[in-house]
């Protein structure tokens, strides 16, 4: 049982990282010869469970789960439409139960593709296209499923204006599939919405959640063949710009609701910097 949940919150955790990292990418197109690098860390803990119907339970012993995230995110600009793209994140899980704390730490699954910007409309609209080999960089595999994976997804930012102060909007649709007989393939998807209050600061919303299923919808105690769950998450975040090339981003998010998974809150800041 103590595995069977472990395995759930962990991918949970994971995919709250990845949706950091498309709100940080985007539609933008990055310039040719040009970097965009940005390191982020967050923390997520969750008291309860979203059981396999759906309905919240408690940890056995009132334990929980937390985890902590430090991701790095890189993309150069090889072209005019093309970029390369490359996530690395690191991941340190406690899971508490009756039995003590138990801790794993390590590399978690890097991401390396390109993207291809689509176009835009009025210069204020931009359309990307994402292909990402997944590549686990850990032999525990309490850090994740231990399979390598393709992820493609198609990305939108977009600015205009809101009255007399400016916003802008950003989303993403993606899949992913897991080369093993039983998957999982993935959906996922987020957008947001953000509204400057000053030239150098905003205030944003936003909501992303995912879709995992696989033809194995039992809990087994082999924690590979755990892979059918679900999530949707709101988020609430400030960002301060300091320099045109140099940005501080907040932000915590909220599960809503979710089947499988861990019910609880996360915490992340992020620095982007330009070049």
């Amino acid at each position: 049982m103590k595995k069977n949940i472990l395995t759930k919150l962990l991918l949970s955790v994971l995919l709250l990282a990845s949706a950091l990292t498309n709100a940080l990418a985007g539609g933008m197109p990055v310039k040719k010869g040009k970097y965009i690098l940005s390191g982020s860390i967050s923390y997520f803990r969750s008291n309860d469970l979203w059981g396999g119907s759906g309905k919240v339970v408690k940890y056995p012993s009132n334990g929980y789960f937390s985890s902590t995230s430090v991701s790095l995110y890189g993309e150069y600009g090889i072209s005019r439409r093309f970029t390369a793209v490359v996530t690395l994140p690191y991941l340190v899980n406690d899971f508490i139960l009756e039995d003590g704390i138990n801790s794993v730490s390590g590399l978690g699954d890097a991401e390396v593709g390109l993207r291809y910007y689509l176009g835009n409309i009025g210069f204020k609209h931009y359309f990307g296209l994402q292909a990402s080999a997944v590549l686990p960089l850990y032999s525990n595999a309490t850090l994740g499923f231990s399979k390598p994976a393709v992820d493609a997804k198609i990305s939108y930012s977009g600015s205009g204006k809101l009255g007399s102060k400016s916003i802008s909007l950003g989303g993403d649709i993606g899949v992913r599939q897991y080369f093993e007989s039983e998957g999982p393939f993935q959906f996922k998807y987020s957008g947001n919405f953000s509204y400057y209050i000053g030239k150098k600061d905003q205030i944003g919303v936003g909501v992303s959640g995912a879709i995992s299923t696989s033809i194995n919808k039992t809990v087994n105690p082999n924690i590979l063949i755990n892979k059918d769950y679900s999530f949707t998450m709101a988020s609430l975040n400030y960002g301060h710009n300091f320099t045109p090339k140099l940005s501080l981003f907040a932000g915590a998010n909220h599960i809503l609701v979710g089947r499988s998974t861990g019910r609880g809150n996360s915490f992340l800041l992020s620095v982007i910097t330009k070049f």
